[in-house]
């Protein structure tokens, strides 16, 4: 278990242990028009043995990765997907012998791809963002202004194109490999099976699994993509990509855990110092802000339903609510289970699980703030959901509300519906307590406009998801607002559906008050007034038991002697 320090004495370790930072490190300079960088990477002139090189390290990490640390590089393994990676210091000789590497990498890396948004913060946070050169995705789905600019400029491009490990010695490509997916039951277009054909929801055809599917690819290299030099792509999956580095954070089953993996990425960049800060204060603050508010209610505890969302007419999903389940029931999906990784799997495409344990982390986060879970037994009639194990689906209004009439609190996990389409999904759900109480919260606080996807329509974009893995313990805050709403915090990420504001499509423009307007990224990209700045990214505002007990603190806290009198006082709190 990894030592918690308290706020005060991490703030005052932290000032003590500014030496103790990584030597080689990146430097980026902003070019004069704001629209571009260059960078001085961090390079070792020697490389002496016996010399360590990285003085501060990642360890006792709970999240499923490791770091080990040698004088001159680090080998990281991904336990999840079974990957193990060497990282060289840049100027030092690549290590022989080591057995079972997926790939060596030179850091730190100064040219990267992301294959999700959710990485944008941490890149941020630690001074890094510039070297995201590549966002693999034809939308720019991200809440960070800085990020939106670097984009807008052209610095940071959006290109969805896959990249072909058997093209040209692995490079990225144009090709229609994705337009020749299964559509009919004559079997796929270009391709040829050679084993058992299977057939999802919406009735398309597909080999099980691409081992066993040959298809024909007319491929072309993409001089703009190759040109960039892509070091390495960071994602959930994919192990396609160039130079593939995968992130397994979808199968934590913490939020917290899920948020280690900001130290994962920052070993890539000789960034540890700055990032297990912050890692090791978010995780001080949800033990804090936890245990003050079960110490508060004691016993008795709101009942909190979860729940996905109300699907109609999606040929993927039976009509109806989905439900996820919490492990009182749940066998968590087998991570090696490629059927388990999303509706992609049944066309026999090879896809990461995309969780462990579905709702888990969830379920996680409604009892640490106080709630009682409802979804750790659900009515074993249902339909079992063919997305996660345990998870239920095609749930009526009617079934839903017999089950879930005593709930005093209802989280929506993902509604992103229009205002007029949730008015109506709440009407016909009355009869559930925290309906009638006006107690219903979505997670749409913070929402952007990204342009049009690919379906034609308005694409909407939800800055919990990406802002959210940096600084968990937020959302852990939101939550303990709903159970108790005289607890010292305003909202970040949820907002009461009934008192606050609802659906997705109130423009700002148009309705600057409605809470979850949509932000034009303009407008986000106006609030990126420092390029250089680390500070800005994080949302956190101090409050909750956290802020009570600095104050209490405070009152005492007159001398550097009376800090280190603080600091043993916090440990005992945290024990």
């Amino acid at each position: 278990m990894r030592f918690c320090k308290s706020g005060y004495a991490l703030l005052l370790l932290s000032v003590l242990a500014i030496a103790a930072a990584q030597p080689y490190v990146n430097k980026w300079t902003e070019s004069s028009d704001g629209k571009s960088f260059t960078v001085v990477p961090g390079k070792a002139a020697t490389c002496p043995a016996g010399t360590d090189m990285f003085p501060t390290k990642v360890k006792d990490v709970l999240a499923q990765f490791m770091v080990e640390y040698k004088d001159s590089y680090k080998i990281v393994t991904n336990k999840v997907a079974g990957t193990k990676y060497v990282l060289v210091q840049r100027g030092c000789e690549a290590p022989t012998g080591i057995a079972g590497v997926t790939a060596t990498f030179t850091i730190p890396l100064t040219v990267v791809a992301a294959s999700s948004s959710t990485y944008f913060p941490v890149f941020h946070y630690m001074g890094e963002k510039q070297a995201i050169r590549l966002y693999t995705t034809d939308v720019m789905y991200s809440f960070n202004g800085c990020m939106q600019k670097q984009a807008a400029a052209g610095y940071t491009l959006l290109d969805s194109t896959g990249y072909d490990a058997s093209h040209e010695g692995g490079n990225f490509v144009t090709h229609t490999a994705y337009e020749a997916r299964p559509t009919d039951d004559a079997g796929c277009k270009n391709c040829t099976c050679t084993g058992t054909t299977m057939t999802n929801t919406s009735g398309r055809v597909g080999c099980a699994g691409t081992s066993n599917c040959t298809c024909s690819r007319d491929s072309t290299l993409n001089p703009t993509l190759n040109a960039l030099g892509i070091q390495a792509t960071f994602g959930t999956g994919f192990s396609s990509y160039k130079n593939a580095v995968r992130i397994s954070d979808t199968t934590e089953e913490s939020f917290y855990t899920v948020g280690e993996w900001i130290e994962y990425i920052a070993v890539f960049f000789n960034k540890e110092k700055e990032v297990i800060d912050l890692a090791d204060l978010s995780r001080e603050r949800w033990d804090v802000e936890s245990k003050g508010i079960k110490n508060q209610i004691g016993t008795t505890r709101p009942k909190v339903l979860l729940l996905e969302g109300y699907h109609t007419g999606l040929s993927y999903y039976f009509d109806g609510w989905m439900i996820p389940t919490c492990k009182k029931t749940n066998v968590c999906p087998d991570p090696n289970d490629w059927k388990a990784g999303g509706s992609e799997a049944s066309l026999g495409i090879d896809m990461p699980v995309g969780t462990k344990c579905g709702a888990e982390r969830w379920c996680q986060l409604v009892s640490d703030a106080g709630g009682e879970v409802m979804n750790g037994e659900l009515p074993t009639t249902w339909t079992a959901s063919q997305y996660g194990k345990g998870s239920k689906e095609g749930i009526s209004h009617k079934d839903l509300i017999t089950f879930a009439k005593d709930a005093d609190i209802v989280i929506l996990k993902s509604a992103m519906v229009t205002q007029a389409a949730m008015q109506t999904i709440l009407d016909a759900m009355k009869g559930i307590k925290a309906v009638d109480d006006k107690k219903v919260f979505d997670m749409q606080r913070i929402l952007y406009s990204a342009g049009t996807s690919w379906d034609g329509k308005a694409a909407v974009g939800n800055g919990a998801f990406e802002q959210g893995q940096i600084e968990p313990d937020i959302l852990l805050q939101d939550v303990i607002k709903m159970v108790d709403p005289e607890y010292d915090h305003d909202m970040v990420f949820f907002r009461n559906v009934f008192t606050e504001g609802m659906g997705i499509d109130t423009l700002c423009k148009d309705k600057p008050d409605h809470v979850g307007c949509v932000q034009d990224p303009v407008e986000l990209i106006k609030q990126c007034t420092n390029q250089t700045s680390r500070k800005d990214v994080l949302l956190y505002i101090p409050g909750g038991f956290m802020a009570a007990l600095s104050n209490n603190a405070g009152r005492i806290a007159l001398s550097a002697g009376s800090m280190l009198v603080l600091f043993a006082v916090s440990l005992g709190l945290m024990q």
